[in-house]
Parts: C-alpha cells; sequence; structure tokens
C-alpha cells in the first residue's frame, strides 16, 4: 500500500515483492517513476503512505549515474578499488579492474582524468568488489561501449544474488532479467519472464486484441446491447493504444 509522489501522486497503494533470486527489469516511459522505484527500495526517499521492508538477511547495494561523480578525483582507479577492498592483494584487485577493462597503466590513472563512461566502470567496480546480495542499479551501461557493456553484463550474469535494474540495454536487460516490472503511472504490471519474452508478450496481446474486433458480435443488435458494444470497443481501442505506446517506447529503448 505504498504511496508517492511528487506534484502527482507516481505510485498509489502500490504492492509489489521481490524473492530472492529475482532478476527485476524495470520498464516503461520516462517520467513514470523507475528510478524513483529504485531510490525507494535504496531508502534515499521514503514513502509518504505505506511500507517498504527488507528482509531480514537482505543486503542491498545501490548504483546511480551520480555515485561516479562523487569519487575521488585525485585517487587512481586501483586505490579507489582498493579502498573497498583494503585487505586484498593487488593481484585480486587488479583481476577485477580487468573485468572492467582497467588493465596495465590504465589500473593508474587518476579518477579525475577519466570519461563519464570509465568512473561509471570504476564505481561500478567498487559495488562489484564487495556485493551486498541485492544489487540494485540504475543504468548501470550508461555511456558505456558495446565491449565495457558487454563485459559488465557478463560480469552481472555470473552474480548469484538478487538484482533490481533500469538499463535501456536491450541486449543488457533480455539476458539479466527473469522478472518486468512495466512502470506505467500509477501502476506497475509484473510479468515472471525476461524482457524478450514480455515483449513477445505484448505483441499476442496487440494481437489478440486485433482479433476481438475483427471478429467482434454483430452491429445488428438492439440498441442496450449496441451502446454496452460501444463501451467495449471504445475500452478495447484504449487498452490496444496503451499496448502500442508501451511497445514503441520499449522499441525505443533498444534502439537507443
Amino acid at each position: 500500500d505504498l504511496n508517492f509522489g511528487y506534484d502527482c501522486l507516481l505510485f498509489q497503494r502500490l504492492n509489489l515483492s521481490v524473492r530472492r533470486g529475482d532478476r527485476v527489469a524495470l520498464v516503461g516511459p520516462n517520467g513514470a517513476g523507475k528510478t524513483t522505484l529504485l531510490k525507494l527500495l535504496a531508502g534515499e526517499l521514503s514513502a509518504q503512505q505505506g511500507s517498504l521492508r527488507w528482509g531480514k538477511h537482505a543486503e542491498p547495494s545501490y548504483f546511480a549515474q551520480h555515485h561516479a561523480d562523487v569519487l575521488s578525483a585525485e585517487r587512481s582507479v586501483l586505490d579507489s578499488v582498493k579502498e573497498v577492498l583494503p585487505n586484498a592483494p593487488e593481484t585480486q584487485v587488479r583481476n577485477l579492474l580487468g573485468a572492467f577493462l582497467f588493465s596495465g597503466d590504465g589500473a593508474m590513472k587518476p579518477v579525475g582524468v577519466l570519461s563519464g563512461g570509465e568512473k561509471a566502470r570504476v564505481a561500478l567496480a567498487r559495488i562489484l568488489a564487495q556485493p551486498g546480495n541485492v544489487l540494485l542499479l540504475d543504468e548501470p551501461t550508461n555511456h558505456l561501449d558495446t565491449d565495457s557493456a558487454d563485459k559488465l553484463t557478463e560480469s552481472l550474469e555470473a552474480y548469484d544474488g538478487t538484482m533490481v535494474f533500469v538499463s535501456h540495454n536491450r541486449d543488457c536487460a533480455t539476458r539479466l532479467s527473469n522478472v518486468v516490472w512495466d512502470v506505467q503511472p500509477g501502476r506497475v504490471e509484473v510479468y515472471p519472464g525476461d524482457l524478450g519474452a514480455y515483449l513477445e508478450h505484448l505483441d499476442a496481446r496487440a494481437a489478440a486484441l486485433d482479433g476481438i474486433e475483427s471478429n467482434g458480435v454483430p452491429e445488428t443488435v438492439i440498441t442496450d446491447k449496441a451502446q454496452r458494444k460501444a463501451a467495449r470497443a471504445a475500452a478495447r481501442a484504449a487498452d490496444k493504444a496503451a499496448l502500442k505506446e508501451r511497445k514503441r517506447i520499449l522499441r525505443a529503448i533498444e534502439e537507443a
């Protein structure tokens, strides 16, 4: 029964659950509340009504784009990660950095000279150096080139904990997800499957609606039935329009 909003309510009496081993991909239009929902899960925002509870042994770790901007500019990439692994041998830290495409002298670069994507990789390496058993990730592949995004996805595929994430990278989202939360204004639709399966689900629903419209009841019915038919048709049309809009948004995500 969670409520939250800014000028207007984004979520009203929202009820969701995440189970151990879930890998939840958040999709939906800009402004619907995907990042806000992650911030609520991470504790950066508080519910205005209702409650949010983590399980007793849940240990969430949160990555957001602004985390990359608060890294110490003077520290080297290596020292930035060693800070969270103070007792680890340097070889272990360098192996981790190699997975994030920082090898050799690249690990000795000051953070201040890195690009936005490179800083994001350092911030992600810090999180995955000592991950909790729940990862909350907001656009982890943003600003990454194809190779970097693929390497990160491989690392996250090997992660054996629970994950809730937003990503506009279709390949990453499909490979990592086993649950989809479609965040729409005022509601969240839950689908138990990866993003690819969810897109197929939308296609099937749209096709079913097309079939209903083309095989509807005869028009030569009495007036009250005709009125009911018109109301049903209007509802179907609205549902179909909403489905098409969600498909358009998801296609845009794929092409981004």
